[in-house]
This record gives C-alpha cells, structure tokens and sequence, in this order.
C-alpha cells in the first residue's frame, strides 16, 4: 500500500498552465505580484512555485496525481 502513494512533483509554467486552464501570462502576473509585495512565497490561494536558477517550477499536488 506504501508503494500506492505518489509523491509531488515540480512542473514547467507550461504544463501547470495546461493542467490547470489558466494562461501562461496568469501565473506570470502571479509571480510579478508576488515579487512586488516582496513575498517569498506564493499569496494565499494562488499556486506554489519555485525558481531553480531562472527556471520556474510550479508544484503538483500528489492529489492531482492519484489514479482513480
């Protein structure tokens, strides 16, 4: 049963965009904002992400991951 559960990973803005139906530009303005108010992390309620270097990941929540 262990082996059952699947862990989150770290995607592209393009595939979060195409995962979730919002546009590339959205989480742009996301994280523009975000770096405006000088947060560190992600506002309430708007997705998770990550710079590794200049790239930008977006965390998937295992749930989304989950066979049926």
């Amino acid at each position: 049963m262990e082996r059952d559960r699947v862990a989150s990973i770290w995607v592209t803005a393009r595939e979060y965009a195409r995962l979730t139906g919002l546009s590339m530009q959205t989480l742009a303005n996301w994280r523009s904002q975000d770096r405006k108010a000088g947060r560190q992390e992600a506002a309430p309620g708007k997705p998770v992400y990550r710079r590794f270097g200049r790239a930008v990941r977006y965390l998937v929540p295992a749930e989304w991951l989950q066979r049926p």
